[in-house]
C-alpha cells in the first residue's frame, strides 16, 4: 500500500517534500482527503496543504527544489506565482549574469514590490506587460 511505503520511509528517513507531494497527489486522486492524509501520516492538515501546493510549480522548479537548488521559502513563494512568473524566474536562474530573487525579495517581486523585472509595471494589484 502507498501509505505503508511512505510511513516506512518517514520512519527511516523523511523523504524530500517533492516525494511526499508525489505520494499525496496519488492519494488525492484515489479519493483521500487532506484530513485523511494528515491523520495517516501524523502531520497537520496545513503541512499536507503546503506539500500539495508544490503541484502548482512547473516541473523544472519541483526538480530544482528536490535537488536543493531552491530553498523551501523560495519554493513556497513560487507556488503562488503564475506560470509566466515561474518561467521568468527560471530564466533568471539560468542566466549566470542575473540573480533570481529568493525568500522575501521573491515575495516582493511576485506581489508588487520594487523588484519586478524591468519589462513589468505594477498598477495597484494588477501586473501588465510594458
Amino acid at each position: 500500500m502507498l501509505e505503508a511505503s511512505l510511513i516506512e520511509n518517514i520512519a527511516r528517513l523523511d523523504p524530500d517534500e517533492v516525494s511526499q507531494w508525489e505520494t499525496f497527489s496519488r492519494l488525492i486522486k484515489q479519493g483521500r482527503t487532506v484530513p485523511d492524509i494528515a491523520a495517516t501520516f501524523g502531520i497537520t492538515e496545513l503541512a499536507v496543504k503546503r506539500i500539495l501546493a508544490l503541484g502548482d510549480l512547473l516541473p523544472k522548479l519541483r526538480e530544482a527544489y528536490r535537488r536543493d537548488e531552491i530553498d523551501a521559502e523560495t519554493a513556497r513563494h513560487l507556488t503562488m506565482a503564475s506560470k509566466a512568473q515561474q518561467q521568468d524566474w527560471l530564466a533568471l536562474l539560468a542566466d549566470p549574469e542575473q540573480y533570481p530573487p529568493r525568500g522575501f525579495q521573491l515575495k516582493q517581486w511576485l506581489f508588487g514590490g520594487s523588484r519586478f523585472p524591468p519589462r513589468w509595471r505594477s498598477f495597484q494589484s494588477r501586473i501588465t506587460p510594458v
